[in-house]
């Protein structure tokens, strides 16, 4: 008999795959279900047909996840924060700050774009804001 398992614990599964800090994990998968939740209601607003949880999980992965940690990896933007955060907890943070963009001003912006809005609003170092203009431009 198949057990169905919860969107929670598909994306602990998900975290798990990736992650091995498990307390990590415990503290952010509430907010990247939300990420997920929110992700397949705009996927179902623009597409005539409905889109499941597990597609829209498939879907936040390529679209949304594995843009922002490229990102976050090649530009090496965890030891600008000391790192002091992970990758998990600043791909939480930037997706968040992204949001708020988009609520703010209405425009939506690329992984790219949204890690240096990112790191100009929170990296408090100069020199290394500077350095980070400069090997993504």
């Amino acid at each position: 008999m198949k057990k169905d398992i919860s969107e929670l614990e598909m994306i602990r599964i998900l975290l798990e795959s990736k992650y091995s800090n498990l307390c990590e994990i415990r503290k952010i998968e509430s907010r990247i279900l939300d990420h997920i939740k929110t992700h397949k209601y705009l996927i179902n607003e623009k597409l005539p047909f409905e889109v499941n949880f597990d597609e829209a999980m498939f879907s936040w992965l390529e679209n949304v996840y594995e843009p922002m940690i490229s990102c976050i990896k090649n530009y090496k933007i965890v030891g600008l924060f000391k790192n002091k955060y992970s990758e998990l907890e600043l791909f939480a943070r930037i997706q968040d700050h992204l949001h708020y963009i988009h609520i703010e001003y209405g425009v939506t912006i690329y992984p790219v774009e949204a890690c240096r809005s990112y790191v100009r609003v929170n990296v408090k170092s100069r020199l290394k804001r500077l350095f980070f203009r400069i090997i993504t431009s």
